[in-house]
């Protein structure tokens, strides 16, 4: 084959456009902190970096799949955002990437594409893939975990393969302690495998690989922290320490349930039509693996929210696959081609718009109109105990103090970020501001992305739900 007709053949491929697709979608939120764990894993990064780094102070240090990557970008591109969530990102659209290949495989081209262009416009997987959490890159790793394990099922020299999926799931487990979960749904593929196919050697590999990662893992752990007990601490008390902190009390499994099918929910509106093609392969006994699999997550990620209370939508990350891979064989099985194609552009385009409701507001572009606002004034500057640490690590030349860490005493600057004292004083009850005088002395707007034509779409969705801008107060202190 010529390099032209290499050349045709891509472009001809549904799966570039729909990646370019999700990079776009993905680009709209990467200006978005947070300002809680994606800035300690941040930290944690730039000591890294300095050499400062130490497996100690909270069970984000742990999460080294993420942090190291990470680290990496910092050391390549300097402490920046858009370096930091690079990693999620490239994880975000490689498990596109990758349900592609799945779908494809047991389904056709077609069905792989639809698919593959529901995940890219999914809610929640495109939030994931656009900040530094560990969610996009756990979701990759098991989904390339599972590939190569089916890969692998099929070949006649299947150890490599298998063995790449013991150590994919290593990898997941490295970034976020809690993928062991995943553990028992592999072997229980493993067991079925032996039941239908008889005992080969070859088996072994996958679990010899994930045993021998784990345990040159707890080797390192044992020589570089407190000990291996620390590795598997995470599992328990930083749940426990959340379930009974006053930011859970309102929390649960229903809120959990309700975002799984809420047009506003962590997959917009395509979890009734993942539900109906779920229902119609079990009826054609067809997918029996993608169906466990993706049945294990979602009763995992259920049994979590229930026990510890915790209802963050970020925790159907590793489900969106599934959903997306089970929307695509509710479409496949219309039986109208003109209707199948309407029904996957609304959902398509349906999915784009709910993600612009969702949409967060870009928190990196107000912080550097902000450094901008304070250049050249004098004296001290105080924020919150979110919005400092943010600044420190992505504009550190502004030099602002956390007013809960140390006195704010006039004469000194405020900066006044209602959104993010807000989500200390609902939920947990404290919101220390200072409350001597004060004068105002600017204003920043904190912006937000999107698609012009698709913002366009949602913006009346996003009144609706009482979702406007956000302001930063910069106040001036006047006196006791």
């Amino acid at each position: 084959m010529s390099a032209r007709e290499r050349l045709v053949g891509l472009v001809r491929h549904p799966l570039p456009w729909i990646l370019l697709l999700a990079l776009l979608i993905r680009l709209q939120s990467a200006g978005h902190i947070r300002s809680t764990d994606d800035v300690v894993y941040g930290l944690a990064a730039r000591d890294l970096v300095n050499g400062e780094f130490a497996i100690a102070g909270s069970f984000h240090r742990l999460r080294l799949g993420l942090i190291l990557p990470v680290a990496g970008a910092y050391a390549l591109f300097g402490v920046r955002l858009w370096g930091a969530v690079l990693f999620p990102l490239l994880a975000s659209l490689g498990s596109i990437a990758v349900l592609y290949r799945l779908v494809n495989r047991a389904s056709g081209r077609r069905a792989a594409a639809v698919a593959s262009l529901f995940l890219a416009v999914s809610t929640q997987h495109a939030l994931s893939g656009s900040e530094v959490f560990p969610d996009a890159p756990v979701g990759f790793w098991v989904l390339l975990s599972y590939l190569l394990l089916e890969e692998g099922r099929d070949r006649p020299g299947r150890a490599p393969w298998l063995a790449g999926s013991g150590l994919c799931l290593y990898l997941g487990v490295a970034t976020r302690i809690d993928a062991v979960k995943m553990i028992p749904a592999f072997l229980a593929l493993g067991a079925f495998a032996i039941r239908r196919q008889g005992f080969d050697r070859s088996l072994l590999a996958w679990p010899g690989a994930l045993a021998g990662a784990l345990a040159v893992d707890a080797l390192l752990f044992e020589v570089f922290s407190e000990g291996v007990r620390v590795r598997y601490l995470e599992l328990f008390p930083a749940v426990e320490g959340w379930a009974t902190s006053p930011a859970s009390r309102q929390l649960g499994i229903w809120p959990m349930l309700k975002s799984l099918a809420s047009p506003f929910g962590a997959f917009g509106i395509l979890f009734p039509a993942a539900a109906a093609g779920a229902i119609l392969a079990a009826r054609g006994r067809r997918l029996g693996a993608a169906l466990w699999m993706g049945g294990w997550i979602l009763g995992t990620a259920l049994l979590v929210a229930a026990v510890y209370r915790i209802a963050d939508g970020r925790h159907y990350t590793l489900l969106s696959p599934f959903v997306a891979w089970f929307a695509a064989e509710a479409m496949a099985a219309v039986p109208r081609p003109r209707l199948r194609a309407v029904l996957v552009v609304f959902l398509a385009i349906a999915g784009a718009v709910l993600f612009h409701v969702r949409l967060p507001l870009d928190r990196s572009e107000a912080y550097a109109r902000l450094r901008d606002a304070l250049k050249g004034r004098d004296g001290p500057v105080y924020a919150d105990p979110r919005t400092a640490p943010a600044l420190e690590l992505y504009f550190p030349e502004m030099t602002v103090r956390d007013y809960t860490r140390q006195p704010a005493l006039p004469p000194c600057r405020l900066i006044d970020y209602e959104s993010m004292r807000a989500v200390d004083r609902n939920l947990y009850g404290r919101d220390p501001f200072p409350s001597f005088p004060t004068l105002p002395e600017g204003v920043v707007e904190v912006p937000m992305r999107g698609l012009p034509l698709v913002r366009d779409l949602a913006a009346p969705l996003r009144r609706w739900r009482g979702l406007g801008r956000e302001q930063i107060r910069v106040l001036r202190a006047v006196g006791p």
